[in-house]
């Protein structure tokens, strides 16, 4: 959590050393937007180098974020201790809700703070061969809660396009059967690269 904190800090940090000056250029003035993200977070997951996959959509209207988002991870995750598990490939998928703020957004460098929280699965299949075709079956999974806040720097190219960079925290509960697995594997700090579009 204190690294997640110092991450923040120097996010804030920069955006006031950088954006002050710079303004955006004009715009859609119009005072509701639809908004697309897609982007990647890496981080770690049961000790293991995680990428996911992160989509996100949804409506903006005075600098307020409200939509959903689907997360994956996109790597795969191989359980290579000694336990029923040993040599399945675990995944996790989630989706939810995403709530949000962007600060100063007329600054063509700007701020936003945000949250996802929803549901998901984790899941545990193995490799199964039939008709010598390989292809992983799941075996074992779990319903869990999970929620991220979000710190970001929004660079806009465009009044309609902006790249960003930033942070998010996972947190998960409600994963209590997957013997070996606690809700602690699953959290910690994500480094983001996203891509926003308004239509």
């Amino acid at each position: 959590m204190q690294k997640f904190l110092i991450f923040c800090v120097l996010l804030i940090q920069s955006w006031f050393l950088i954006a002050q000056d710079e303004t955006l250029l004009p715009g859609d003035t119009s005072s509701v937007k639809v908004f697309l993200v897609a982007g990647v977070d890496y981080g770690t997951v049961y000790d293991h180098n995680a990428f996911t996959l992160d989509i996100s959509g949804g409506f903006e209207s005075h600098n307020i974020y409200f939509g959903g988002f689907g997360c994956s991870i996109i790597n795969n995750i191989e359980v290579n201790q000694d336990t029923l598990y040993q040599n399945m490939q675990m995944d996790l998928g989630y989706g939810g809700v995403i709530l949000g703020y962007d600060f100063f957004s007329e600054k063509r460098i700007h701020f936003f703070v945000g949250s996802q929280f929803g549901w998901g699965v984790i899941s545990l299949s193995k490799k199964k061969i039939a008709n010598k075709v390989e292809y992983m079956e799941r075996t074992y999974y779990e319903n869990v809660f999970l929620l991220k806040p979000i710190a970001m720097i929004e660079f806009a190219i465009t009044p309609h396009f902006t790249i960003n960079a930033g942070g998010n925290y996972s947190f998960m509960n409600r994963l209590s059967s997957l013997k070996g697995f606690s809700n602690n594997d699953f959290k910690g700090i994500n480094y983001v690269l996203s891509l926003k579009y308004y239509l």
